[in-house]
């Protein structure tokens, strides 16, 4: 079932990468290619996630994201063959981590009202927030360390390039949560690893007990 998602989402950014061919949009698009792998390795072994705790469930993920990113750039020909790992990994850095601290967030703020439609909504708005915002102060920061000079117009562009990136970001992750939130095994491992409980299973739960 995972398999579905990956391999769509795979072909829709080869198909853009040969209709576009540019340097820019071969990063973008591997990046995509790289970040739906992940997610994909991260859904097929959520099993492992399931009887983790709190921070041992991120950091188990964070290392099953990035070892699935690291195999997949290193082995892709398409860059190895054309430009430097170097701009993948840190794309792939970036972008792994908005989906895991968005996913992380959003657990936070839907936890105590919990439900599927409420927690999309604030993934999607965490997303947009939390890429905008630290896309933006990356570049800053690195512009600092070269001394070079940003005016206001250059930080409303990277604002704008962080704000879509973090809305390509919650696009490729809605088949994910689409076959989470329709599939049973991947329903309850989430509510697992999230340790959340819809609404409707809360009251059902409260009418048996009484």
């Amino acid at each position: 079932m995972v398999l579905v998602p990956v391999l769509g989402i795979h072909a829709l950014a080869l198909f853009a990468e040969l209709a576009i061919p540019h340097e820019v949009t071969l990063l973008m698009f591997q990046t995509i290619n790289n970040v739906v792998t992940g997610l994909g390795i991260v859904w097929i072994l959520s099993c492992l996630l399931e009887n983790q705790r709190g921070i041992a469930a991120f950091f188990l993920a964070v290392v099953i994201l990035a070892a699935g990113g690291i195999v997949t750039i290193l082995t892709s020909t398409s860059i190895s063959d054309q430009i430097q790992t170097g701009p993948y990994m840190i794309m792939y850095a970036f972008c792994s981590s908005v989906i895991l601290v968005s996913l992380t967030a959003s657990r936070a703020i839907t936890r105590k009202q919990y439900n599927p439609s409420r927690f999309r909504l604030w993934l999607l708005i965490v997303h947009a927030l939390i890429s905008s915002v630290g896309f933006t102060l990356i570049v800053f920061s690195v512009s600092i360390i070269e001394s070079r000079t940003l005016h206001i117009n250059d930080l409303f562009q990277i604002f704008a390039v962080g704000l879509v990136t973090g809305l390509v970001l919650f696009v490729i992750l809605i088949p994910f949560m689409i076959l989470t939130f329709n599939n049973k095994v991947y329903h309850d491992r989430f509510d697992s690893v999230f340790h959340l409980q819809s609404a409707e299973n809360s009251e059902d739960s409260h009418i048996v007990s009484e």
